[in-house]
């Protein structure tokens, strides 16, 4: 991050709180991929690439967020996916492009990050004019926006199958819908209730990259000296180690602060060597598990013939996120090893809650930080409001059209009818009148006949 010019000095303007990333919540047990012919290996490979969000298949059964910054992250990673030309004729490698020349060795980890971070910051006229069309596409495609309500509605895999979230969420929602399975498990029978469907929530980061955030803490300059005291005590108080573990515990999201405490509760959470009993590492534990690569993993998931391999708990794999409790000299680390922060993971556990919280090191070059949109913030605005504004196509205002002209039309001609009764009543009541006075004319000259 550049601030003034100046790079790394982040630290100087905030202190972090919590950190993540934006990728594709997804739920490929839901209820209605059978309907449309949606296999859950077929599913796990889709949410590689932000481009299935846009897939016809996946036609109302996907939230976005009602976020402009957030919503936008897609919209770029649409827009620029393949190689394109820029209103100067010059051609640039797309997203795809940039990530098979890192693959293979041709640009290394810093060009790639700074290629995918300029991309994912480009907000010239040409290019907010390009992803509101495209997101606009996506509109029509998605079952709606929310911005809250999706985690809790993906928890409970009964509305959409797919949700543009924030890591934090994710490992909620997960929590919550694993919480709601056992609610819906009989242990003596090993079976769920009659007529339940588990819920099975996966994150993925598309491979083309994706969004890195955090929190942090900021002052305002106006702060009276005693606040600033207070404050400052509060941010260091949820600083500490122990203290910020306390704090993910709570809330699923991940906090940027290291340490031995962070790393012994994600051991106990995650790691399948950690014994419940004694609360200690048994590397003994392993010998149950046949360990695989992680790459292996989602060919292990399923059989030959596409079915979920339900012996995928029996396989593991081992995981390096020391990039996140050590960085050059510098250790978080003080009782523990850094090779500790090497973690075994069960297989069913891929692609959830810990990965959703650590993404693997190969991840993090094509991860972008989002900067200020500058002067264009307010054609952004405008660009969303485009975008959010649900207008009807054509044939739907010629329908509403001619409802109100029916409308109209059935008014007038009941006015018209009204006016007619009551036209009828006047001639019928003036003829009553009429026949009155003569009948009393001619009773009268009889009278005088008489």
């Amino acid at each position: 991050i550049e601030v003034k010019g100046e790079k790394n000095i982040v630290n100087q303007y905030a202190r972090g709180y919590m950190w993540g990333t934006l990728g594709i919540l997804y739920n490929n047990t839901f209820g209605m991929l059978p309907f449309k012919r949606i296999s859950q290996q077929e599913m796990d490979e889709d949410m590689n690439s932000w481009l299935s969000l846009w897939d016809e298949k996946y036609q109302n059964l996907l939230a976005i967020k009602d976020s402009m910054r957030n919503t936008y992250v897609a919209g770029i990673f649409m827009t620029y996916n393949n190689d394109f030309t820029t209103s100067d004729g010059v051609t640039h490698d797309g997203l795809q492009t940039l990530k098979t020349k890192y693959n293979n060795g041709v640009i290394d980890a810093d060009t790639y990050n700074t290629e995918v971070t300029r991309i994912f910051n480009m907000c010239d006229d040409e290019t907010i004019n390009a992803v509101e069309k495209n997101l606009k596409t996506l509109r029509e495609n998605a079952f709606g926006f929310e911005v809250d309500s999706g985690k809790v509605d993906m928890a409970q895999g009964n509305k959409f199958a797919i949700n543009l979230a924030w890591s934090g969420d994710a490992a909620w929602a997960m929590d919550m819908a694993d919480k709601y399975n056992d609610e819906h498990y009989d242990e003596e029978t090993e079976e769920y209730e009659e007529g339940f469907n588990p819920t099975l929530l996966k994150y993925a980061i598309p491979e083309t990259g994706a969004n890195i955030w955090f929190d942090g803490w900021v002052m305002p300059k106006t702060i009276s000296e005693k606040n600033k005291i207070w404050a400052e005590r509060f941010v260091d108080f949820l600083s500490m180690p122990e203290n910020a573990a306390i704090n993910m515990e709570f809330i699923g999201y991940t906090p940027v602060i290291a340490g031995d405490a962070i790393l012994e509760l994600v051991q106990s959470w995650y790691d399948i060597r950690f014994d419940e009993e004694s609360e200690e590492m048994n590397d003994a534990l392993l010998d149950d598990y046949d360990l695989v690569d992680m790459e292996d993993i989602p060919d292990l998931t399923y059989l030959e013939d596409g079915t979920y391999n339900e012996d995928i708990y029996n396989y593991a794999y081992g995981k390096d996120i020391s990039y996140f409790f050590a960085s050059g000299e510098s250790n978080t680390l003080e009782e523990h090893d850094i090779s500790e922060a090497t973690f075994y993971i069960s297989g069913d556990s891929y692609l959830r809650q810990f990965d959703t919280q650590y993404p693997d090191a190969s991840l993090l070059p094509g991860l972008a930080v989002m900067a200020d949109f500058g002067e264009q913030n307010q054609k952004i605005i405008t660009m969303w409001e485009h975008v959010k504004n649900t207008a009807l196509p054509l044939w739907a205002y010629i329908l509403i059209i001619i409802a109100i002209l029916s409308i109209i039309g059935l008014v007038i001609f009941r006015k018209v009818q009204v006016a007619s009764i009551k036209k009828r009543r006047k001639e019928r009541k003036k003829e009553r009148e009429m026949r009155l006075k003569q009948l009393q004319q001619q009773q009268k000259a009889e009278k005088k006949k008489a």
